[in-house]
Formats: C-alpha cells, structure tokens, sequence
C-alpha cells in the first residue's frame, strides 16, 4: 500500500501575525534594522511618512528574516525619523507522508 501524503502549511512561518521588528525604536547608531517571523516568500516596503516608497526588500534565503541596512533603494542613508512599513508573505505548504 502507498503511504499516504499530506499537505499541509509550514507550522512556523504560515503568516505575519507574529511578525517581528528590532531594535524598535531603532536609533541613529543603530545600523540595520531586522525584520522577523516573516513567511518564506515574504516582501517589506519600506515608505516615508510622504508615502515615497524608499527601500523594497524581500526574503532570499527563506529563513523568516530579512535585514534592512537603513538605506534607501539607490543607497543613501536615510535620515532618522518615521517609517511605515508594509509587508506581505507568501504561505508555503508542505508535503510530508504519512504512514
């Protein structure tokens, strides 16, 4: 008989209700900002408190954390201040066999 197959969603990092930012506040001598529990496929846009989009960055390696180096897209440092920022994951789901 062939095992039967499951699939079912990575128990760890299946949304970003448990999403994590630190240091927060993050201070001027403070050089990146990290960004965790994030999905395996996850995307943060980063916004000026004029909604200008200053830095993208996305999961590379899939292990549920990014790091931001406080620069914006072409490099420069931003000055500190507020930041919004939006993020969206996508879920992974698994397969696994059962016996």
């Amino acid at each position: 008989m062939k095992p039967k197959q499951t699939v079912r969603p990575n128990p760890y990092r299946t949304n970003l209700e448990n999403m994590m930012v630190y240091p927060n506040p993050a201070k001027e001598a403070d050089e990146e900002l990290t960004f965790a529990r994030l999905t395996a496929e996850a995307q943060i846009n980063i916004y000026s408190l004029d909604l200008r989009l200053v830095k993208q960055l996305k999961t590379a390696d899939k292990n549920g954390g990014v790091k931001w180096d406080m620069r914006d897209d072409a490099g420069r440092i931003l000055p500190s201040g507020v930041y919004w920022y939006h993020a969206t994951g996508k879920m992974i789901m698994e397969r696994r066999n059962s016996e």
